[in-house]
């Protein structure tokens, strides 16, 4: 029988809470996750194996805001990015037993293991050839599995932060605390 993943749903928020309080409310990230864990429990909910045994390899993980949430609900996750001083901060700061991280990318990562799901969370739009790209990654997707793949859409935080500055700039609007009243009028309105 399949374990309670809405119990580790709610593991994962008392983690978050403890360790990632950014995320808890408006994080602009909060979407973002919220799909990826939607994808990464239809593909738990659709197989047959446990969730700590369902593999995810997370490219370009950063920070890790992304590969801890989906590592504290129990699948054994891999992050790696090329960015030592990430990898570094990643490596310290986690305590989760299925997660590791590797100075790595994708044309040198040699685990020798194919992945159930990868994770491409704001990284295609960074490649110079994304088509050569996704071939290399289909050749580290187990039989079946998935990739999940976010990109900007153009209205996310830091578009809006930059539509914000020119609008504080074209107004001359030099108080953060206008500025910030001008955001919170701008999203509601967007939204």
């Amino acid at each position: 029988m399949k374990e309670n993943f809405f119990l580790n749903v709610s593991l994962m928020k008392e983690y978050l809470y403890q360790r990632f309080t950014y995320y808890i409310g408006n994080h602009p990230s909060a979407r973002r996750l919220t799909f990826i864990m939607s994808a990464c429990y239809n593909y738990y909910n659709s197989n047959l194996k446990p969730i700590n045994q369902i593999e995810v390899l997370d490219v370009g993980c950063g920070a890790g805001p992304i590969t801890s949430p989906v590592a504290a609900i129990g699948f054994k996750v891999l992050g790696i990015d090329i960015d030592p001083r990430r990898i570094d901060f990643c490596k310290g700061n986690n305590i989760l037993p299925n997660l590791t991280y590797d100075l790595n990318n994708v044309e040198n990562l040699n685990t020798g293991k194919k992945f159930d799901i990868i994770l491409l969370s704001e990284v295609l739009e960074h490649q110079e050839d994304p088509i050569k790209f996704l071939y290399k990654i289909e050749k580290l997707l187990a039989f079946k599995g998935i990739i999940i793949i976010t990109i900007p859409n153009g209205y996310g935080a830091y578009e809006n932060f930059e539509r914000l500055q020119k609008l504080r700039a074209y107004l001359k609007i030099s108080k953060v605390f206008t500025f910030l009243r001008l955001y919170k009028v701008y999203s509601n309105l967007r939204d």
